[in-house]
């Protein structure tokens, strides 16, 4: 029987009746009526793009997708293209398998005529599975149906992409062949190409970000998948590998007897015209060099000021870095000259982040009405830095009302309220580095009573 389609699921009213008679048969098997296209009485019509059904199709039929969660060799398996779907319901009181071929489609449930829970090791795909896997197998046999696949259309187009990602390829990721629709009016094709997949520096023996006081011997490189902060519970909770957030101290690196630098202290996060300070000794030194470059181990060095001491002891500044043009991770060197011509150098590593964090309001909304009984005002953001989140401030008024520090993510507080009004909010919201961003203001209306 032809299913019956839905033209406006949200109006409840199908596009086409059902059909119960397909053919009207004298006592002789004479056809007297019966539906199909010549006598008019066929309608059809598409309700799911052919390009989609395909890709729908693809997935489901993709036997190597299915080994991580059932194995080789198991039941969903046929000696044909097969799509095909498991499911069990809550207390394993149902389990369904429901799969097709081109030619045939078959569905199979499994359960108690009395609802009763099934064993806690009877699901889709052991249960109700095996009994598709044979009806299946035994129906295209019994009838001899060839082996077909599904039939691409030209919309379909197959290119190379990132792994995970599914973004243009670059030099640093693994490299696959996926399905895209390439229509005159809709395309999935990507455009833009891979920022997830980085190589990271770390120190072999500990697994951290290398650094300046990571021995050159111990330094490798690795690739890495660099989830988007919404992913990243995901990929823990999945067991996937992640890249090292903290850096290696190396132990440390000893402060020099003639000169070292205080501040910034070593792997913080820095941004506009750093004043570089440290100690530099009385007698020893007779000029000095403060120098910065990109990386951990920097091949090119830039001069940032140079010189007699002016002055010397404590708290010495050897010059402003400007960083407002540049972003990442750098290395800071300050070179002295000592009275027998040799030079002793001191570096020390830090992330110079001059980017603010985005910030979006989740709630409230501007016009909100929020009556007393409620008792509070919920106030969440969604704050996400390109290196490290430090906090987000909420305001009442102008008023600052609660400070809640965190990572990437939702911050959230809930402020109380005890008569009527319209007071305003808003928020800022500031990362490691110091770098801040406020939000619009939203104002609501609290009213009394009920």
């Amino acid at each position: 029987m032809p299913t019956a389609s839905i033209a406006d699921p949200s109006s409840g009213f199908r596009a086409f009746d059902p059909v119960a008679v397909l053919r009207i048969e004298d006592k002789d098997g004479n056809i007297l009526w019966q539906f199909g296209e010549k006598d008019g009485t066929f309608a059809k019509q598409n309700v799911l793009d052919e390009s989609l059904a395909y890709l729908m199709n693809n997935i489901l039929s993709d036997n190597e997708a299915r080994l991580p969660a059932f194995g080789v060799g198991n039941a969903l398996e046929l000696s044909r293209p097969a799509a095909v779907k498991t499911g069990t319901t809550n207390d394993n009181r149902d389990a369904w398998t429901i799969g097709y071929t081109p030619q045939l489609v078959t569905g199979v449930w499994v359960g108690n005529n009395n609802n009763a829970p099934m064993a806690d090791d009877l699901t889709g795909s052991t249960g109700a599975a095996p009994i598709w896997h044979a009806i299946m197998e035994y129906a295209h046999r019994r009838d001899s149906l060839p082996v077909q696949d599904w039939k691409r259309p030209v919309t379909i187009i197959e290119q190379t992409v990132c792994q995970d990602s599914g973004l243009l390829p670059t030099p640093d990721c693994p490299k696959v062949k996926e399905l895209f629709i390439s229509a005159a009016n809709y395309s999935t094709l990507p455009t833009q190409q891979d920022i997830y997949w980085k190589r990271y520096q770390i120190n072999s023996r500990n697994g951290l970000i290398a650094t300046a006081f990571t021995p050159v011997d111990q330094v490798t490189t690795r690739l890495y998948f660099d989830y988007p902060p919404q992913a990243i519970q995901w990929a823990k909770s999945t067991g996937k590998p992640l890249p090292p957030t903290e850096y290696d101290s190396g132990g440390g690196q000893a402060a020099s007897e003639i000169a070292t630098i205080l501040a910034p202290i070593g792997l913080s996060r820095v941004r506009g015209v750093v004043d570089v300070r440290g100690i530099i000794d009385a007698t020893e030194a007779t000029s000095y060099t403060l120098a910065y470059g990109a990386g951990i181990n920097p091949t090119k060095w830039i001069s940032i000021n140079s010189g007699v001491p002016k002055t010397r002891g404590q708290e010495v500044s050897f010059g402003g870095w400007d960083t407002t043009s540049l972003d990442g991770l750098y290395t800071l060197r300050l070179t002295i000259l000592l009275k027998d011509q040799t030079f002793q150098p001191f570096t020390v590593q830090v992330t110079v982040d001059n980017q603010p964090p985005s910030l979006r309001i989740v709630s409230p909304h501007s016009g909100d009405v929020i009556n007393t009984s409620a008792g509070t005002v919920h106030l969440e953001v969604e704050a996400i830095d390109n290196v490290e989140m430090a906090y987000v401030e909420f305001y009442r008024d102008n008023q600052l009302v609660a400070t809640i520090k965190g990572e990437n993510g939702v911050f959230k507080t809930d402020i109380k309220i005890d008569s009527s009004g319209s007071p305003s909010f808003s928020m800022i919201a500031y990362d490691a580095a110091g770098n801040s961003i406020k939000s619009d203001t939203v104002q609501v209306s609290i009213s009394g009573g009920n």
